[in-house]
């Protein structure tokens, strides 16, 4: 079961449900309703860490980033989580924070090895590298995604490593 395991089993699979109602909520942009049902789920089950998680995103997109950074940190001390750590990756870059966005992105893209986002990933890796110029990074990151043959970007990081290679170390 996710979450603390102190927690009464009738109060967690309350959580679960306004949780599960919270993320239906989101997925239709009703970001209010979501937020309450989420606050319902975590009254419940304190420890919640998809809830919490869930919560931080819809503090995201309603662009209260340090709200939903503190939701992210809150879940990563109870589980670590590839999303969790992409979540604070894409908040730490909406605050324009790059060393910090870059730390998560690389955390996260660890622990999901090569999942179905680790292309979209190294992209954004590659873009916050050739932002503080950091040319030889970027480049080796789009030289992964061109290695694993990623159908979504590899023909553009090729044009991109050809592009760039001569400037980089």
């Amino acid at each position: 079961m996710p979450g603390g395991e102190s927690d009464s089993r009738p109060n967690q699979q309350r959580a679960i449900l306004a949780c599960s109602e919270g993320s239906a909520h989101r997925a239709n942009g009703d970001y209010e309703k979501a937020r309450t049902c989420l606050e319902k789920a975590l009254t419940l089950w304190p420890r919640y860490w998809e809830a919490i998680n869930d919560l931080g995103v819809v503090y995201y997109h309603q662009q209260h980033y340090q709200k939903a950074l503190e939701q992210f940190t809150a879940a990563l001390a109870i589980k670590e989580d590839a999303d969790l750590h992409l979540n604070l990756g894409l908040t730490y870059r909406s605050l324009g924070q790059a060393e910090k966005a870059i730390t998560h992105f690389s955390a996260a893209l660890e622990r999901m090895q090569d999942g179905p986002a680790a292309g979209s990933l190294r992209w954004e890796l590659a873009r916050l590298e050739l932002e503080r110029q950091d040319v030889a990074a970027a480049v080796r990151h789009w030289e992964k995604i061109v290695q694993r043959a990623d159908p979504s970007w590899s023909e553009q990081a090729a044009q991109l490593i050809k592009k760039y290679r001569p400037s980089a170390p």
